[in-house]
């Protein structure tokens, strides 16, 4: 989950990025490597930031291909007994905005 700050500066608005855990949820640890899925549209750019070339050769297929990949991942997960993903509460979004004086997104 993301919380943003729009009061920011550009490239200083997220202020906590957090991946679910098996007990709640855990900043994300900036000595690690996270592997993502992305849209084609932030993969070629189109939101403004450059994915390194590096990683461009490590990309998986575009969309046409990778939604079969993700389908076949999530189906040998759930064969094996393994959740997949962390089922969205609407009263604690993934995406949230620190409005007024708040100093925190999260409960």
């Amino acid at each position: 989950r993301v919380c943003v700050d729009r009061r920011r500066d550009e490239h200083e608005r997220i202020v906590s990025l957090q991946l679910p855990t098996g007990d709640g949820w855990q900043e994300i640890d900036p000595q690690r490597e996270y592997t993502l899925v992305i849209p084609d549209f932030i993969f070629e750019g189109g939101d403004g930031y450059a994915v390194p070339q590096r990683r461009k050769a490590q990309a998986s297929p575009p969309a046409s291909e990778l939604k079969y990949l993700v389908l076949d991942a999530v189906v040998r997960a759930q064969a094996a007994g393994l959740t997949v993903g962390v089922p969205v509460d609407p009263k604690n979004p993934r995406l949230a905005f620190l409005d007024g004086d708040a100093i925190s997104c999260w409960r």
